[in-house]
């Protein structure tokens, strides 16, 4: 029995996935939207149509839980239209991801036009995507995550980047 246990241990991550931290975040934003509004977490569960384990697994943003339940419980709280996942997805300083989503990155999908959103490209073409179209970025629009990509993509390919 200790075998097991000390197998289980070792088979998760110590810092979680991307998909994890986002799920967690999702299911801080839903406590702290239920608890602003003064709702119990089984008024809300009624209400989202889940039972109260269901929720309390929401909120702890337990990945068994379906996509279905989790648009419930933002549509109950009035936050179905915001955007609840985070613009980018959760990137520590300097790390270059080896596959990058087309539309994770709201002025890499502009500058994109022509690919699906859901197009991976790697590091050197993404960074080949903003240097070729940078005349074309809207500063204005170019969220705090997306200009730290850029940055993190010119210093790791400093030696790709046209002056």
């Amino acid at each position: 029995m200790s075998i097991i246990r000390y197998m289980l241990k070792t088979l998760k991550p110590a810092d979680g996935s991307a998909e994890d931290r986002w799920l967690r975040a999702l299911g801080t934003r839903l406590r702290d939207a239920r608890t602003a509004l003064s709702v119990s977490s089984t008024s809300a569960a009624h209400s989202a149509g889940v039972s109260r384990m269901t929720w309390h697994r929401m909120e702890s943003g337990s990945p068994s839980v379906s996509a279905g339940a989790y648009a419930r419980a933002l549509t109950v709280l009035g936050i179905a239209n915001e955007d609840a996942a985070p613009a980018a997805p959760v990137r520590p300083a300097g790390m270059i991801p080896t596959r990058i989503r087309i539309g994770d990155w709201p002025e890499l999908a502009a500058l994109s036009w022509s690919m699906q959103p859901d197009t991976m490209l790697t590091p050197r073409e993404t960074l080949a995507v903003y240097e070729r179209n940078g005349r074309h970025i809207d500063a204005a629009k170019l969220t705090d995550a997306e200009r730290s990509l850029i940055d993190d993509l010119r210093d790791g390919f400093v030696d790709d980047v046209h002056a």
